[in-house]
């Protein structure tokens, strides 16, 4: 399960587009290697959030879906890992996947201490790693970030190697910076520099228009 397929092709996690309809869609057309759920607020599932119900829907290919939380902290993280693998088990649901965003930089959440705002914070992203590690074993971990707030690419690969070191199983990067949202082409020469520099899987994120980009 922690392995993807060489080549993989895998739907990007995306606010208000990633949901069960467009996963029923594409699977209709022959399906990807992995789907990945809308974001979800690891506090407001703690909490018992309206929306939850559809943000975490798996459907229809649960062994194939990633579920994407972010977070200010890492124990609400963890809990929340917790809490979702044991309804999962209550439900026979398998949990295709967690994902750990440390990427999104809309400004409510980069305010909130979640998302790209872990960037800043290499250790503490680390230990929020191995903390939903203990939480999710033999289901496969994986993180989604962006450059960051400054093009360090010794510190990017610095930052990713920690990751790794606490038990992501691949990294999914997003080759813009925070603050470039979509003005400028993605840094695909990034993506192919972390891959050369660390022992996971790095999946490319941006400007995926087409099977020939792809």
């Amino acid at each position: 399960m922690h392995c993807l397929p060489s080549k993989a092709l895998l739907l990007a996690p995306m606010v208000e587009l990633s949901h069960r309809p467009l996963r029923e869609l594409i699977t209709s057309f022959g399906g990807c290697d992995r789907y990945y759920t809308e974001m979800a607020g690891a506090p407001a599932y703690l909490s018992g959030a309206a929306y939850d119900a559809w943000f975490l829907d798996p459907l229809p290919e649960p062994v194939r879906t990633v579920i994407q939380f972010y977070s200010p902290d890492t124990p609400r993280m963890a809990d929340a890992v917790r809490k979702l693998v044991g309804q999962r088990a209550a439900e026979d649901t398998p949990v295709g996947g967690i994902d750990l965003n440390f990427g999104c930089a809309a400004p409510h959440i980069e305010k909130a201490g979640g998302g790209v705002s872990w960037m800043k914070d290499a250790r503490g992203a680390a230990a929020m790693v191995a903390a939903v590690r203990s939480e999710a074993q033999g289901i496969s971990l994986s993180a989604k970030l962006r450059l960051g707030y400054e093009e360090e690419p010794e510190r990017l690969a610095e930052f990713c190697l920690g990751l790794a070191d606490a038990g992501l199983d691949y990294i999914v990067l997003h080759p813009r910076l925070k603050d470039q949202k979509f003005r400028r082409t993605a840094k695909w020469s990034t993506i192919r520099a972390l891959a050369a520099t660390i022992p996971v899987p790095v999946i490319g994120n941006g400007d995926i228009r087409g099977y020939d980009s792809y």
